[in-house]
């Protein structure tokens, strides 16, 4: 009304309350600089038939292992690795090409060689110029971390078009994990001990390997014994050998070179048997079948201490009664765990 008093300032009026129940706002919280978070790039760069896959990583890696595809999911190909290009390369770790499935990539550390975390080139092949102006893409990406923990938390970056520097990987941000669980340490088999001889006391059960725990001493008797027998031919038509062990240690790799017994010069094999405890282990076989190299990477996985067929080599049936050997000299075993591997004693037998 027009006799209506004007409201006096504080008189009667409630003080301004805040808004209630509305926190601020929070800023995203960052990603630790610990958790395995690891970002691949795979493309084309400017050389013809070079493909390069890159990384960036917060944390080691040990091991990796990829099938290169096109976007339809189909296998693109591998001529081959390109040597000593790449951090795998120049941090010690192998790389290698499998044979019979050309399209797949397998790397490891040996005696606890990593990649420490950073950005880079991890690894470059050669493949079909034919593929130029295509997007390569990643499938069945394994990565391994310290010990034997694979990583979960991952990206991968398919690239069309050329991939033109290294530096590009700097520029894609590290996704932040959805939902990610901790990454879950894969467990060995239990250890089947060693079986006593009549009246002997049980061998001693191995504790357990931890990346703090220092490597055991050398042994006077060999932690790994090897057992060759003379060829037989198989129905098949190949000659095999069965490559037989004795292991009081766990085994997470080997590789050593096929020779013949009586002049030491390499063998060429046929094959590799995917048989045998290294296979049941989960080991990846990776022969050279030419000069008679064999390669088994357990990557994430571990052959228990035991007793067995460790693999069936496959030759010629020329070779059947005949005696082929393994040269010392090109043998090594690791032992442990991929963070703390050391070099186990060892012994070959070869006899008819």
């Amino acid at each position: 009304g027009a006799n209506a008093p004007a409201p006096q300032p504080g008189a009667n009026a409630p003080a301004p309350q805040p808004a209630a129940h509305t926190p601020a706002p929070q800023p995203a919280s960052p990603i630790p600089s610990d958790d395995p978070v690891v970002v691949l790039v795979v493309g084309l760069v400017e050389e013809e038939g070079q493909l390069q896959v890159l990384v960036q990583t917060t944390v080691p890696v040990s091991s990796f292992q990829f099938a290169l595809v096109d976007l339809q999911g189909d296998p693109v190909p591998i001529l081959q690795i390109v040597d000593g290009l790449g951090l795998a390369a120049s941090n010690g770790l192998e790389v290698l090409l499998t044979p019979a499935v050309n399209n797949l990539v397998t790397s490891f550390g040996t005696m606890g060689a990593q990649i420490p975390p950073g950005e880079g080139v991890l690894v470059a092949v050669l493949v079909s110029p034919a593929i130029a102006g295509s997007q390569p893409c990643l499938e069945g990406v394994l990565l391994v971390t310290s010990g034997t923990t694979a990583v979960e938390d991952f990206s991968v970056i398919c690239q069309s078009g050329d991939l033109n520097t290294p530096s590009g990987v700097s520029q894609s941000p590290i996704p932040a994990p959805t939902n990610a669980a901790e990454p879950t340490p894969v467990l060995a088999p239990a250890p089947s001990p060693l079986p006593a001889a009549t009246g002997a006391s049980p061998p001693p059960t191995t504790p357990p390997l931890s990346s703090a725990s220092p490597p055991p001493p050398a042994m006077i008797a060999a932690q790994v014994q090897l057992l060759l027998n003379e060829a037989i031919l198989e129905a098949g038509g190949d000659a095999s050998v069965a490559v037989n062990y004795i292991s009081s240690v766990p085994v997470i790799g080997f590789q050593f070179n096929v020779v013949d017994e009586n002049t030491g010069e390499p063998v060429m094999l046929t094959g590799v048997a995917q048989s045998g405890d290294a296979a049941a282990a989960g080991f990846t076989i990776l022969p050279n079948l030419e000069d008679g190299f064999v390669l088994g990477s357990g990557i994430l996985n571990v052959l228990p201490p035991g007793e067995g067929e460790l693999l069936t080599l496959l030759l010629d049936p020329s070779f059947e009664g005949q005696l082929v050997c393994i040269d010392p000299d090109q043998l090594i075993f690791q032992a442990g765990e991929v963070a703390n591997a050391f070099e186990p004693t060892t012994e070959i037998t070869c006899e008819q």
